[in-house]
């Protein structure tokens, strides 16, 4: 047994010399209580939620934070304040949702939303609201296929053991739709992303539900049966899923989803295999990942130009952002933030800036902007070809309403962490 421990610990020592040379930085976020999810607008201003009715918010990049009013409506007796969920929604024309942060709860009858930061909230009702037991993540998704609507995800499982998932569809015709998993998908949806043209959850049995809208009949991908833990949308083309198998659990597909194989480029150590419960990716060459690693301790996994690296953290962590410039946060247990700067090459950040769709053109009603999730975005603006700005958009914006511009040719900006993307567009 103690030959074994030191075997161990030699391989523990090696991964973490063999690793990429990133200085991560824990920083203080005034809590032990578990961060559970984490919601950034830019680099500087952020939002964590977690147990205990946890709410905080920082302008500094997490070295200083303010606490925020939690909600109190929309938790079933006996949840204990465990919010599980933080995002934004950016209201648009012909959207029927408010603008700001939506939360979720882990028992929850509903989700709440708050455009004031908790000074006051809305419920964000579900078709049947004991449909949930247990919900295991919230996510706003980007608009599917440039039809303009957003979805909004709430998954887990409900008091029959049958995964389940409610989406809320905000567009031009909001629709509210809840689906419960067949009988041989029982048990729990535990994670989901989309790219441009459809949404894939992951599973708790294993497999990946891939929908290519949101009343399409899903197609079932087999990964292995220790359950699915993240999938995440990496651009071109390519997505990476996680499974908990111990060993050979993570996947990636070069082609929309449709089918996944071991990534035999993350290769860790025997022993090694952390459990990865979210992803964040700037391109399929760049990303990390975070979760937990033997009993209560955390690791964080790091993609860059094409390999992985792994880092072990003192808690197991829960959520990660990685932004455009490089930025990186990891949250997790006991009130654990840290933080990195990953070097981003030339050559990736001409593949994120190629990532940006902007489309139809010419336009002659309304302009679709797809490819922003992972920036934050400063500024969107219509300029005339003479240089004259003739509008400002939201940074949350991704659907533009140009159909009283007149016929002509313009500019498009979006500023994003000091990049700047412009493109000609032709208004007929």
């Amino acid at each position: 047994m103690k030959n074994y421990s030191i075997i161990l610990l030699l391989t523990f020592l090696a991964m973490n010399s063999a690793a990429q040379n990133l200085s991560w930085v824990t920083l203080t976020t005034g809590t032990t209580e578990h961060i559970n999810d984490m919601y950034f607008q830019s680099p500087d201003t952020g939002y964590i939620v977690g147990d205990n009715y946890l709410f905080k918010k920082t302008t500094d990049g997490g070295i200083t934070w303010t606490n925020l009013t939690a909600p109190t409506i929309g938790e079933k007796s006996g949840n204990n304040g465990r919010i599980i969920g933080i995002d934004h929604h950016g209201s648009f024309s012909f959207g029927s949702l408010d603008s700001g942060l939506y939360l979720t709860w882990e028992k929850g009858y509903h989700g709440v939303s708050t455009a004031n930061e908790g000074l006051n909230y809305k419920i964000f009702g579900y078709d049947d609201s004991t449909q949930f037991c247990s919900i295991d993540g919230f996510s706003i998704l980007p608009a599917n296929a440039g039809n303009g609507y957003i979805n909004l995800y709430t998954y887990g499982e409900n008091c029959d053991g049958n995964a389940v998932f409610h989406n809320y569809y905000d567009g031009p015709f909001s629709v509210q739709r809840s689906e419960t998993s067949l009988s041989s998908n029982v048990s729990r949806f535990t994670t989901v992303d989309a790219d441009s043209f459809s949404s894939i959850f992951g599973h708790s049995n294993g497999y990946l539900l891939k929908y290519s809208s949101p009343f399409s009949v899903p197609d079932s991908i087999f990964l292995d049966n220790s359950g699915v833990s993240a999938v995440a949308f990496a651009g071109n083309n390519t997505w990476f899923a996680y499974t908990n198998k111990g060993f050979q659990n993570m996947y990636t597909s070069i082609d929309l989803g449709r089918t996944f194989v071991i990534d035999n480029s993350f290769n860790p150590p025997v022993f090694q295999n952390p459990f990865i419960n979210e992803f964040s990716f700037l391109s399929n060459g760049i990303g990390i990942g975070g979760g937990k690693q033997f009993a209560n301790s955390g690791a964080i996994v790091v993609r860059d130009s094409n390999r992985w690296d792994l880092y072990f953290t003192q808690h197991p962590i829960n959520t990660v952002k990685l932004f455009g410039n490089g930025k990186a946060f990891v949250a997790g247990d006991s009130g654990l933030f840290m933080t990195t700067t990953i070097l981003t090459s030339l050559r990736e950040v001409k593949r994120q800036n190629n990532s940006l769709q902007i489309y139809p053109n010419p336009v002659d009603e309304f302009l679709q902007l797809n490819g922003l999730e992972n920036f934050s975005v400063d500024n969107i603006q219509i300029f005339d070809i003479n240089g004259k700005l003739i509008q400002n958009f939201s940074p949350y914006a991704r659907r533009l309403d140009l159909s009283l511009y007149p016929e002509g040719t313009y500019i498009i900006r979006v500023l994003t962490e000091g990049k700047q993307f412009s493109q000609k567009i032709n208004v007929q």
